[in-house]
C-alpha cells in the first residue's frame, strides 16, 4: 500500500508556494518494492507537470527488503504555473517470489489540490 501523510496542509496553492508531500509505502508481505515514481498531474490535460523518481526504495544491504519505506519531498510551485486542479499520483512495482512463481504488483495512490493565482487567496 501506500499512503500520502500529508501531501499539503492544505487543498489551495498558489505559485510560489511549497508542496510538501510525506510518502510512506507499506508491503506486508516484504517485497522488494523496486521502485516508485511520483507524478503532478494537470486534471485538465493529464500532463505530467513535475515527476521525482526513487530507483529503489526498501531495499536493505544488510537485511533485505524491510516492510516500509518512507520519504519526504519538497517542491516550490512555480510562479508561472497555471491554475487549475492537480492530482499527485505516485505508483511502485513490487516484485516478489512467491513458491518458485515471479511477478510484480502495481500499486497506486493519489491525492487532490488546487492550484489558484493570488487574487484568488485574497477574501
Amino acid at each position: 500500500m501506500i499512503y500520502f501523510v500529508t501531501p499539503t496542509g492544505n487543498s489551495t496553492l498558489t505559485p510560489g508556494q511549497m508542496l510538501s508531500i510525506n510518502v510512506v509505502v507499506r508491503r506486508l508481505d516484504l517485497a522488494l518494492i523496486n521502485e516508485l515514481t511520483l507524478d503532478l498531474i494537470d486534471s485538465s490535460d493529464n500532463n505530467v507537470v513535475w515527476r521525482h523518481y526513487v530507483p529503489s526504495t526498501n531495499w536493505n544491504p544488510a537485511t533485505g527488503a524491510t516492510g516500509e519505506w518512507k520519504d519526504s519531498w519538497a517542491w516550490t510551485i512555480p510562479t508561472d504555473f497555471k491554475r487549475g486542479d492537480y492530482h499527485l499520483r505516485a505508483y511502485s512495482d513490487a516484485k516478489y517470489n512467491s513458491m518458485g512463481e515471479t511477478g510484480s504488483i502495481l500499486r497506486e495512490a493519489t491525492a487532490h489540490f488546487k492550484v489558484a493565482n493570488y487574487t484568488e487567496m485574497l477574501f
